[in-house]
């Protein structure tokens, strides 16, 4: 099992023996076929703390040992409430590689879960370096991305994503407002901290944003729709097109499918929510080589107005 571990995860060190051996509070779920291991998932217990303690972690008075999920979550992302609700956060899930493909590690968190609202959890969540591929994954399991972090972890080159799962009726509410904090802001941050954030992951991202926050009378859509026609250049819709990808783009991805491809997604995010230059978007995206970037983005804008 510990070859699972340092097999599927780039910090594993020997000093995690002695942890998973001997740590209070930690959960092994190991899944075999024929007798063999082909996957586990380690979890560790967090908050349970009381409202002073939590209150103080909120701050940023206190750092308790361990809870590290919860902290983070409490002092960056304003979730105070959230260090008095018992969470198991997920610390490792590996599987091996010729295993992969096949749901191990999605039926490991499904039944990391189950046992976990059993013994009456209020949340499951994970920190990890995300990637595209990644947060497709977390997001099948049922989990919510509320929190990325601002920095870019030295070695694996990742931004640190958050991400939660209510187990508890009444937990459901503090992930779904959580979640749509995370996405009403994420489009400004695209702007500044996340400027140099893939583009993909950015779009997938502000998959379920709503879109009711930034309204867009018909005089914006007309400047859009001339915009898309070539009568507007992009400075001039510049503002109106930023509005019209944070409504957008979450809608697309999570009701309508297929109405951009991936390049189109990728331009957008980066030429209009990055602030990229016209060459940087144009290279960010992979669109067809020869293609004038300004045409490929009236042509993405044509099909989400239509």
């Amino acid at each position: 099992m510990f070859g699972l571990l340092v097999g599927a995860h780039y910090q594993t060190r020997p000093g995690d023996l002695q942890q998973l051996l001997d740590a209070p509070g930690l959960h092994l779920l190991l899944a075999q076929r024929d007798g063999v291991p082909v996957g586990c998932v380690l979890l560790v217990e967090e908050g349970g703390l009381d409202e002073a303690l939590a209150e103080a972690i909120c701050a940023g008075q206190r750092r308790p040992r361990g809870h590290m999920l919860v902290q983070s979550l409490a002092q960056h992302a304003g979730l105070c409430d959230l260090p008095g609700l018992r969470l198991l956060r997920v610390m490792r899930i590996a599987v091996l590689e010729s295993q992969r493909g096949r749901g191990i590690g999605t039926r490991l968190l499904d039944e990391a879960a189950r046992l976990a609202r059993a013994q009456g959890f209020d949340l499951l969540g994970s920190a990890f370096g995300v990637d595209e591929q990644l947060l497709g994954f977390w997001q099948r399991a049922g989990f919510a991305a509320v929190r990325l972090g601002q920095r870019v972890d030295a070695a694996s080159g990742a931004h640190s994503l958050q991400v939660l799962k209510a187990l508890q009726a009444h937990s459901e509410a503090l992930v779904s407002n959580a979640q749509q904090r995370f996405v009403r802001d994420l489009p400004w941050r695209l702007g500044d901290a996340f400027a140099q954030l893939d583009p993909g992951l950015a779009a997938a991202l502000l998959d379920g944003r709503q879109e009711d926050d930034l309204p867009l009378d018909e005089h914006a859509l007309g400047e859009l729709r001339a915009f898309a026609e070539g009568a507007r250049g992009f400075d001039d819709v510049q503002p109106l097109l930023w509005r019209m990808l944070c409504r957008e783009l979450g809608r697309e991805l999570s009701r309508r499918g297929d109405v951009l491809d991936s390049a189109e997604r990728r331009l957008l995010v980066s030429r209009v929510l990055q602030h990229a230059s016209p060459q940087t978007a144009a290279a960010r995206s992979g669109i067809g080589a020869g293609k004038p970037q300004l045409q490929a983005l009236r042509e993405a804008i044509k099909k989400l107005l239509s």
